[in-house]
């Protein structure tokens, strides 16, 4: 799909969107877990995970746009996607250390 675009500036790219999408993940597996109480935890990951999935197909519907368009805008985009997602988990976490869980 990316044979237009250099192979080194792809690798890099592609290095950077999974070192910081793992943090995202991170996120989402283990510490919004911690958050909630017990009676909405699978809710709350349940919803998490759905709005991943609307992600998903959004990115793709964008990827097969864009591609047309200029293939560079594409990997660009993921990029810029990687490591604004690695920013936002750090401004939004919420420290759990010596949290009281409340049950509702």
């Amino acid at each position: 799909m990316f044979s237009c675009v250099s192979k080194a500036f792809l690798t890099l790219n592609m290095a950077v969107i999974e070192f910081f999408g793992g943090f995202v993940n991170s996120i989402i597996w283990i510490i919004i877990p911690e958050i909630f109480p017990t009676t909405i935890r699978s809710t709350a990951c349940g919803f998490i995970s759905g709005c991943g999935k609307i992600g998903g197909v959004l990115g793709s519907g964008t990827v097969a746009v864009f591609y047309y368009i200029n293939p560079y805008i594409v990997v660009s985009l993921l990029t810029v996607a990687g490591i604004v997602e690695f920013v936002l988990s750090f401004v939004f976490q919420k420290e759990t250390k010596n949290f009281v869980m409340k049950d509702c």
